[in-house]
């Protein structure tokens, strides 16, 4: 069965849905944390089937946001980069051959490493 992601980024959280190919949904899941915002910007399906999100969470921490998640969309694991700095966003993310990943994104710091 092929399966479809379809994903949206709301206000304060974002969530995934998956459905096959007719369009009959397989299962959808909803992602929200202690932040008044939580927003994605790319998913990408990772190389063990699951998939991976990168976007920020701003209030009360700021920083970039990333969401790994197996195949069903159960979370495995969260990591949030606390820069402190409002409008730091994790844009784009791509997992390399080692199955590290690399993010792309923005900060108004200019010293951040």
């Amino acid at each position: 069965m092929k399966r479809y992601l379809k994903y949206y980024f709301l206000f304060s959280s974002f969530c995934f849905i998956f459905s096959e190919s007719r369009g009959q949904i397989v299962f959808n899941k909803a992602y929200d944390y202690d932040s008044t915002n939580n927003n994605g910007f790319a998913v990408i399906t990772t190389l063990d089937g699951g998939y991976c999100v990168s976007g920020y969470v701003s209030n009360p921490i700021y920083g970039l946001h990333i969401v790994k998640t197996d195949n069903v969309g159960s979370v495995i694991w969260v990591k949030i980069y606390d820069l402190s700095v409002a409008g730091d966003q994790a844009k784009s993310i791509i997992q390399l051959a080692d199955s590290s990943y690399l993010l792309c994104g923005q900060t108004k710091e200019i010293n951040i490493v």
